[in-house]
């Protein structure tokens, strides 16, 4: 019986796996596309302009995996572009 494939729990965990070569492109974007990111900014407070990022963005999953060198610059766009195509948070 084949061995059950280990997914990783988060985004970068994905983004690190295709780095290695574990996981093809296409298998990087669905799975990253298909994710649920918190959405973006949350304001402490309502008279606060300053908002907070919370680990589970977009931008602070997938953009730390670009900042990492785990995905290049049209891995990113192309996964951005599935993201906001399927009505996720992305921004």
């Amino acid at each position: 019986m084949p061995q059950e494939e280990h997914v990783p729990e988060t985004p970068y965990g994905i983004a690190r796996r295709y780095a290695a070569g574990e996981i093809t492109r296409e298998q990087m974007i669905d799975a990253l596309s298909r994710w649920r990111y918190v959405p973006m900014e949350r304001m402490t407070d309502p008279a606060d302009d300053v908002g907070v990022l919370d680990d589970g963005t977009f931008r602070m999953t997938v953009g730390e995996a670009f900042l990492d060198g785990l995905i290049t610059a049209e891995d990113y766009d192309a996964i951005l572009a599935a993201v906001i195509s399927a009505g996720r948070e992305a921004r």
